[in-house]
């Protein structure tokens, strides 16, 4: 409990001696926080080890010994589709217990977060995600909010991966509780909270009005500015992205998730040279980082430098074996015509992620460069079984139809994705028009 305004919130013991995490929101505004076990002893924070609004952590200290100890699991060896459990002080019920399933693991600002459908109401936030082996793989932190509103979308709920508190719980240096609730940090780190957000549901718009705000209060905070630049990055306007990047690494030299957006957007431009130079940066600053090998083997892989981008991509995979690493390796065995390698790869992927969409459908297209269109049309099937308003399904699976002469399922498909917007050009309407006429 944090004294003040009464927050309520819930946490676990990571280390016998006293050691906790919760998050940062439940406790960002307090003058005292006070921690209650399960048998009803009371005990005072003593000091604050750890705490990081854009994780939404705070780990802290009480004077204590011989503490139970929740496990901690690796999120790593997490399956899309898993039971997973929440326990914490739901709506202030003590101990309350949820089940659901893992429906999915997002990337946001270089930070993994675990979607579940585990149902968590206010009060749960801090407390554990647990896989079935009664191991915390993650901390639950958010529910996802569809507006303003305080509605919360339900069985949409968010936890921070548990690897990402791993290398702090054992962080030497200790701050008191007013060091980290002063009034104008707080505000920042509220705005913070607020644009994961908005990145969450894909309101980049509304990122960006939250990051304005923010800047207005503290106008040299590197990570809005990145914030923002990865805000005007997916709304397609690359410029004013590379002028936040840049703007960025001028408050933060060393700031290596800023270089490696930035280097994504690089790419996007067609800039492969310096794409590649700033995730080279940015691995140099983090090496373990896997996901800047796998961007950077993309990139390589884009200017025919297999050998290079094929060392990169494994290097992913020896560090981090996500469904990510794998499509990104056969994607470098795409485009280097070795298909059976590519396909190995993303079905790999699929066996971790067996509802990824996106590796379903680039399965689908190596499938039909090796002329197995049954596979392929197998593959935009289960994509449409997973989002039945795929549009590139539709159209994929009219080309895979018409390649193996099966017309009639081929024109179905060219009008279900014309009624969804596409307009496929006058070429490829030629060549499916001859290919009906050759198949009567």
């Amino acid at each position: 409990t944090a004294d003040g305004k009464g927050y309520l919130g819930s946490g676990f013991i990571v280390d016998k001696n006293g050691i906790l995490v919760t998050n940062y929101h439940v406790i960002r505004y307090a003058k005292e926080i006070n921690v209650k076990l399960k048998d009803g002893t009371v005990y005072p924070v003593t000091s604050v080890i750890y705490n990081d609004a854009n994780r939404d952590i705070c780990i802290f200290k009480i004077d204590a010994a011989n503490l139970p100890v929740i496990p901690l699991g690796d999120s790593k060896a997490l399956r899309i589709g898993e039971k997973v459990y929440c326990i914490g002080n739901s709506a202030g019920l003590d101990y309350s217990f949820s089940d659901g399933v893992l429906s999915g693991i997002r990337d946001l600002n270089n930070l993994k977060w675990l979607q579940f459908t585990a149902p968590v109401s206010s009060g749960s936030s801090g407390g554990p995600l647990i896989n079935s082996r009664g191991e915390a793989v993650g901390v639950v932190t958010m529910g996802m909010y569809p507006d303003a509103s305080t509605a919360v979308v339900q069985n949409i709920n968010f936890a921070l991966v548990i690897n990402e508190i791993k290398p702090h719980l054992t962080a030497s240096s200790k701050k008191t509780l007013s060091e980290i609730t002063n009034l104008s940090t707080a505000q920042i780190d509220n705005y913070f909270m607020e644009i994961n957000q908005c990145f969450l549901r894909d309101d980049y718009d509304q990122a960006i009005v939250k990051i304005n705000q923010g800047l207005q209060i503290e106008p040299n905070v590197a990570g809005l500015y990145s914030l923002r630049g990865l805000a005007y990055g997916k709304k397609g306007d690359f410029e004013r992205a590379l002028v936040d990047y840049n703007k960025a690494l001028e408050l933060d030299p060393n700031f290596a998730t800023a270089y490696c957006e930035r280097g994504g957007i690089y790419f996007l431009k067609g800039y492969n040279d310096q794409a590649i130079a700033d995730y080279t940066k940015a691995i140099e600053m983090e090496p373990n980082e896997a996901r800047y090998y796998s961007r950077r083997a993309g990139v390589y892989s884009k200017k025919n430098n297999f050998k290079q981008a094929m060392a990169d991509a494994n290097k992913a995979i020896e560090l981090d074996p996500t469904d990510d690493a794998y499509l990104s390796r056969g994607l470098v065995h795409s485009n280097s015509k070795d298909f059976d390698r590519a396909i190995a790869d993303y079905s790999h992927a699929l066996q971790i992620n067996p509802y990824s969409v996106q590796t379903y459908l680039i399965r689908g297209l190596a499938y039909v460069e090796k002329g197995d269109n049954d596979r392929a049309i197998a593959d935009y099937a289960k994509v449409l079984e997973i989002d039945p308003g795929s549009l590139q399904a539709y159209v994929f699976r009219a080309i895979a139809y018409f390649r193996k002469k099966d017309c009639e399922q081929g024109w179905k498909d060219v009008h279900k994705a014309e009624s969804l917007g596409f307009k496929f050009g006058p070429d490829t309407m030629v060549d499916f028009m001859k290919c009906s006429q050759g198949a009567k």
